[in-house]
C-alpha cells in the first residue's frame, strides 16, 4: 500500500494535487512518466515531461503510426510512447516496445 501512496503529490496542506500512476508491471519504481493532475488537461492522463494526453498517442497508434514515430513526432523517447500506452483501450491487442517486448493492452 505505501508503493501506492508514495505516487501521490501532495500540497502544503497534504491535499492531494497529482498521481502518477504504474502504466506497467516491470516500470521502475521512481518512473513517473504519466501523471494526472486536475490542472492539467482537465485531469486526463497526459505524459508529465510534455502535457501530451494519452489518449492522443493512442489515436496516433490506433492510426497505424509506428511508436518510433509517435516518438520522434511529439519529442518523447519510446520508453514514454510505451508507458504512455501501457493499459489504454487501443484497437490493436499488441505493441512492440523498442526492446521488441510485446506490450498487452486492454480490450
Amino acid at each position: 500500500m505505501e508503493r501506492f501512496l508514495q505516487r501521490i503529490r501532495r500540497d502544503i496542506e497534504g491535499l492531494p494535487i497529482r498521481l502518477y500512476p504504474f502504466t506497467l508491471p516491470d516500470s521502475a519504481e521512481g518512473a513517473a512518466v504519466v501523471s494526472i493532475d486536475p490542472r492539467i488537461s482537465f485531469g486526463r492522463p497526459v505524459i508529465s515531461r510534455k502535457g501530451i494526453t494519452t489518449a492522443t498517442i493512442a489515436e496516433r497508434l490506433n492510426a497505424g503510426e509506428s511508436v518510433e514515430g509517435i516518438a520522434d513526432d511529439f519529442g518523447l523517447n519510446e520508453e514514454e510512447v510505451t508507458e504512455a500506452l501501457a493499459g489504454l483501450h487501443v484497437d490493436r491487442k499488441t505493441f512492440a516496445d523498442q526492446a521488441g517486448r510485446e506490450i498487452y493492452l486492454l480490450s
